[in-house]
């Protein structure tokens, strides 16, 4: 059974969604177990992963191992402006104060002794190099990498169409899109999201409607023009300490 906690990180609350031991008694919950953490990518909303979690829990066939998805800082909210001025006025976060959210939260939930084989998709596959050579604490028994990015991003052709989003053209695509937000009726806006993504599961369809928010979506334009200036060189160094 997929469940979602909340989690508190210098004032922000972010989501966790995971299939075994919640994150409420995990510092003793956890002790000496097996668990499975999931990096997400941009957007880095933990619901779009809940169809894998199951099916890699079923997959794995421990009965007691817990697989937990890290919502990135400011990409899902319990709560969230939606009038226009909110995208110019919460919070936002970028790429390094990601890493350092994984990380600290890694420290405060998870118990030293867990077994922890960390799985990464897309930008979180460098977010999990970056805490492979900063944490002092925890082992890390596995590391898996899902499309990863973790090379020269602005030199690809989606990065190239993506820069401008992210620079001159992201305040007025928030407020447009505030505006779209604040005059489209929430089940129309369902009913156009099912139009246009026909085949995928409704737990895919029920995070993109929560990502259909302009707070959030400003979020991950702000951390992608950071992935997009600093994730250039490969580190090559870092991917022969993790992978031998």
């Amino acid at each position: 059974m997929i469940f979602q906690d909340w989690v508190e990180w210098r004032g922000e609350k972010s989501s966790v969604v995971g299939v075994g031991h919640r994150v409420s008694g995990s510092l003793n919950n956890l002790h000496d177990k097996e668990m499975f953490l999931i990096i997400p990518g941009n957007p880095g909303l933990a619901g779009f992963y809940q169809e894998f979690m199951k099916s890699l829990h079923g997959k794995v066939g421990n009965p007691d191992l817990s697989i937990w998805a890290l919502s990135h800082a400011g990409h899902h909210r319990p709560e969230v402006s939606w009038i226009p001025a909110g995208p110019l006025s919460e919070k936002t976060y970028g790429f390094e104060e990601q890493i350092l959210h994984k990380l600290e939260l890694i420290d405060r939930l998870i118990p030293q002794s867990t077994r922890i084989t960390l799985i990464g998709h897309s930008i979180g596959c460098k977010i999990i190099m970056e805490i492979f050579k900063r944490n002092s604490t925890h082992s890390f028994t596995g590391v898996y990498f899902l499309f990863p990015t973790i090379e020269n991003m602005v030199g690809t052709e989606r990065g190239r169409q993506v820069y401008p989003l992210t620079t001159l053209l992201r305040i007025p695509c928030i407020l447009i899109l505030s505006l779209l937000y604040i005059i489209l009726p929430k089940q129309i806006l369902r009913t156009l999201l099912r139009r246009f993504l026909k085949d995928v599961p409704d737990s895919v369809l029920n995070t993109v409607h929560v990502l259909a928010n302009p707070n959030y979506v400003n979020n991950c334009l702000v951390m992608a023009r950071e992935e997009l200036d600093t994730v250039l060189d490969l580190d090559t160094s870092t991917l022969k300490t993790m992978f031998g």
